[in-house]
This record gives C-alpha cells, sequence and structure tokens, in this order.
C-alpha cells in the first residue's frame, strides 16, 4: 500500500511539473491539447518582432474577403493581457492548426488567429477582427 501511495505521489508531482505555461493554462483548450512546443513558438512569436515577422505567411488571410494583411503595414502583435478581466481567450487544435479566439465579455470583439506548423515551427496563416461598434473589420487596435 505504501508503494502504491508513493508511486501515486510521484505521478501527481509529474503531471504538475509538466503544466502548461502560466498565461497560456488559465485559459480554456478545446477539442485536443495544446503542443507544448507550439506555447514555446507562442511566447517567442510576441517576444521577437523579427521572429514574428519570420513566421507570418504573407499576405495574411483574413483581412476581409477581398483584401488580405500585408507585410510593408503589419503592427506587431503583443503578448494577450487580460488584466481587465473583460475577454475570454481559447485555444482549440484542429488537425494540427492551433486555433487562438479572443472575444469580449458582451460579444461585441473578437480576434481569431490560425497558427500551422511547417516542418520544425509555426506559423501565422489567418487573422481575423471583428469590432461591432464599427460594423466592420478594421486594422488597426489601438493600444
Amino acid at each position: 500500500m505504501n508503494r502504491f501511495l508513493i508511486i501515486l505521489l510521484i505521478a501527481v508531482a509529474i503531471i504538475i511539473s509538466c503544466k502548461n505555461d502560466q498565461s497560456v493554462s488559465n485559459d480554456k483548450v478545446i477539442s485536443q491539447d495544446i503542443p507544448s512546443d507550439f506555447l514555446n513558438f507562442y511566447q517567442k512569436f510576441h517576444a521577437d518582432s523579427n521572429y514574428q515577422m519570420e513566421h507570418i505567411i504573407f499576405p495574411l488571410a483574413g483581412k476581409s474577403d477581398s483584401t488580405k494583411w500585408e507585410e510593408a503595414t503589419w503592427i506587431q502583435h503583443k503578448p494577450f493581457d487580460n488584466s481587465t478581466n473583460e475577454f475570454e481567450r481559447q485555444f482549440s487544435n484542429f488537425q494540427g492548426i492551433v486555433i487562438e479566439k479572443i472575444v469580449s465579455k458582451d460579444n461585441s470583439y473578437f480576434i481569431e488567429r490560425r497558427f500551422s506548423k511547417s516542418g520544425e515551427t509555426y506559423n501565422l496563416i489567418y487573422y481575423k477582427v471583428f469590432n461591432a461598434f464599427e460594423n466592420s473589420d478594421f486594422e488597426q487596435i489601438e493600444e
């Protein structure tokens, strides 16, 4: 019995130590778990502007039906900050495409980004922003 208890405690310790990055682990993960290599990519993507630019497939789909995001007008994405608790972020993994959705609690604003793995790393392949107050997509998020 003591041996079983020790093994159980070790297993719990391993599971706790393997927990995802705290900034992402509090978000809802739906569908399948997000790969740990994606979490490392995600952190670097927001920390290094050159790395970010190298990992976006331009022209980037999602801006509107007729236009795409262009490299020349790209504004660096910064880490998600929900200090006001006004938004909810969800991650899902659909057949290798990691989908991130950030939605305001009143559903008036949302962002969707899709990342796909190519070779050893991920790339941003889709970025959509919607603001219901403007009743259309817009290009820039004011900080």
